[in-house]
């Protein structure tokens, strides 16, 4: 009775062992024989397919098992990311057409211009404010 009660424990191991990889060959992910990878939810199962990416959720309904789509914004999501992107690729040749021009510093001659003008206004200011205190304008030309 003992050899062939571990004979008989061998064997239901090896067949329960076999049946148990099989199914769970079945629902891997990774499995590359299968177009679909499925996992249970409960009320039914999630149907990812492999090739596609779209998922369905699958239910027994009337004697029988329907698959729907389920909602995926997947299509948006992408597009809304190339939108992006093209926004990113304008916006990016832009500063690097706005990059020498705004941020230009002035030449001296160009300083030196602008100094000499608000040289003259300071000079015409003064000399406003003597005419009003009713000094004598000063030259200050030498």
């Amino acid at each position: 009775m003992g050899k062939k009660f571990l004979i008989a424990a061998v064997v239901a191991t090896v067949v329960l062992g076999a049946g148990y990889y099989a199914r769970s060959d079945l629902f891997a992910a990774g499995n590359s024989q299968s177009r679909y990878v499925l996992k249970d939810t409960g009320n039914g199962f999630l149907r990812l397919d492999t090739k596609t990416g779209e998922m369905s959720m699958c239910q027994p309904k009337a004697n029988s098992w329907v698959c729907e789509a389920v909602a995926d914004d997947r299509k948006a999501l992408e597009k809304e990311i190339a939108r992006l992107d093209d926004r990113i690729g304008v916006l990016k040749r832009h500063i690097r057409r706005s990059e020498s021009t705004y941020f230009k510093l002035p030449s001296d001659k160009e300083v030196d211009k602008v100094l000499s003008y608000f040289e003259g206004l300071v000079k015409r200011f003064r000399s406003f404010t003597d005419f009003l205190d009713g000094e004598e304008p000063v030259d200050d030309s030498i």
